[in-house]
């Protein structure tokens, strides 16, 4: 559906250092996919959701989308390609002197459908959004969540095959991100939409995604399945943002607030554990205690659900004799369980950047 192969983009500006935005990325969303491109201010993200529909024009590299090359096109023909390619942006871009029915109308007015093709687009997508009875209202009459739904109607009105969301809950909060996230959902399974979401938020990510790459420093540094890179992260950055969902950052202050030799003990050894699946609802830690004679002690964790599957992140001093310990780690480990040791009672501090 959507193919970037080693797109580069540099920004040069009279008298300032030269900023390499993209650095030889290469992306490929499927059909239909919710894709979700997270990163921190400056890593890239905007760059590359412009150089989908050439709103950005790489240096080099190649953008395929439904087979075409784009930066072959002739103006024209790159005008009729972009006609199914949607986008909404963090702050709406509606025009206040306008009310919500005549901005939804604007890219039909464009290409000059009639009026009763106008008349029967935008009530359709009045109803696809649930803003039937704010048809002769204003911009600077509506909430946030609304002014979003707003421009979600006016950039289905070309009926796009690809819809780009470039920060569109960044702007709004909590309650209405939560509503537009799931419109975006609705939207994607009702017309089998694919979706590009560009955030710097792992919980958006998390909602409505089914793919996701991590973006850092003008590179995609990690990319799967959302569940394998929840369960699974490679690189610190990836941890960073998954770090909130599986209660790392509480562990840390936790540790920071308390004498973490106190915690754990001279004998005692702090271990991560990660269950997916059916895993999660194991009571794999009595276990361990029951049949390798080794203390536990569960002292932080959560169960996380990511597209549909449980995801569970247990903190758990174990004591014993090594032997012990190994065995009862090896038996986790056989059981598709993924162990992690942070710390024992004669670190100096706990191992940062890895788990916690």
């Amino acid at each position: 559906m959507i193919e970037l192969n080693n797109i580069v983009k540099t920004f040069k500006t009279h008298g300032m250092p030269a900023v390499e935005a993209l650095k030889g990325v290469s992306l490929k969303v499927d059909r239909s996919d919710i894709f979700g491109v997270v990163g921190f201010s400056g890593a890239g993200k905007s760059t590359l959701i412009r150089c989908i529909n050439l709103l950005e024009r790489p240096d080099s590299g190649t953008v395929i989308v439904n087979g075409q090359e784009l930066s072959s096109l002739t103006e024209n023909e790159l005008e009729r390609h972009r006609q199914k390619i949607g986008m909404i942006f963090q702050h709406f871009n509606l025009f206040r002197s306008k009310t919500v029915y005549n901005n939804i109308a604007l890219p039909l007015e464009y290409q000059k459908k009639s009026e009763n093709e106008i008349k029967r687009k935008v009530n359709e997508l009045l109803n696809m959004v649930g803003l039937e009875d704010k048809k002769h209202t204003y911009p600077s009459e509506l909430s946030g969540g609304q002014k979003q739904r707003v421009a979600i109607a006016r950039a289905l009105a070309n009926d796009p095959q690809i819809l780009l969301s470039d920060e569109a809950t960044s702007a709004l909060d909590p309650q209405m991100t939560e509503s537009i996230l799931e419109l975006l959902y609705q939207l994607n399974k009702k017309l089998a939409l694919t979706i590009v979401v560009i955030t710097h938020e792992m919980l958006v990510i998390k909602e409505i995604c089914n793919k996701v790459a991590v973006m850092e420093n003008g590179h995609i540094v990690e990319t799967g399945e959302l569940y394998d890179i929840f369960s699974n992260p490679q690189t610190k950055i990836t941890r960073d943002f998954t770090a909130g969902f599986l209660k790392l950052d509480g562990l840390q202050k936790l540790l920071k607030q308390l004498n973490f030799h106190n915690v754990i003990g001279r004998d005692g050894q702090l271990y991560h554990f990660i269950f997916t699946g059916a895993r999660a609802n194991e009571p794999f830690i009595s276990r361990i205690v029951k049949s390798f004679d080794v203390e536990a002690s569960i002292i932080y964790g959560c169960t996380e659900v990511i597209q549909g599957k449980p995801l569970g992140s247990l903190f758990v001093i174990l004591r014993g004799d090594d032997s012990a310990l190994k065995k009862s780690t090896d038996y986790l480990a056989s059981n598709g369980v993924s162990v992690k040791k942070i710390l024992d009672g004669n670190s100096e501090i706990p191992i940062n950047g890895e788990a916690v």
